[in-house]
């Protein structure tokens, strides 16, 4: 046999796995291909949905941390409020404390006196009733 039959036979004896080859790369091609688009399909659904999740998440950090601002404000609010109300109870009971003591020294100055005028009623009744005897000696003589 000659060169250029055995190359006619080889080429139609192999011909049909080479188209075998062909074929198969052409569907496999198609295949990847396909697959590609379906999972860059899939990665966009997935970051779609992931970025959804992204801003609901940022939503919801967002309002606890101005809820949780808003809180702390009004706790510093309250706190200073409650500051204020503390430091005028202690205003209040100091000038009672001063109301107090100024009630005792005017009771202590009150109770004085009184002893004063029972002193200068004692005093007034004796002078009285010498006065009456030296009248009644008078009077008898």
């Amino acid at each position: 046999m000659d060169f250029q039959s055995e190359v006619m036979v080889d080429l139609f004896t192999n011909s049909p796995f080479l188209g075998f080859l062909i074929w198969q790369y052409i569907t496999m091609r198609k295949d990847y291909k396909e697959a590609q688009i379906e999972m860059r399909e899939i990665r966009d659904k997935a970051k779609a949905e992931e970025e959804k999740i992204r801003e609901r998440w940022e939503g919801v950090v967002s309002k606890l941390d101005s809820e949780r601002k808003e809180f702390m404000s009004e706790g510093v609010m309250k706190m200073s409020q409650i500051e204020k109300d503390v430091e005028a109870i202690k205003a209040t009971t100091d000038k009672l404390s001063h109301i107090e003591t100024d009630a005792h020294s005017t009771q202590k100055a009150i109770n004085q006196l009184t002893e004063e005028v029972k002193d200068v009623r004692y005093t007034a009744f004796e002078i009285v009733n010498a006065l009456a005897k030296d009248k009644q000696k008078k009077e008898r003589d």
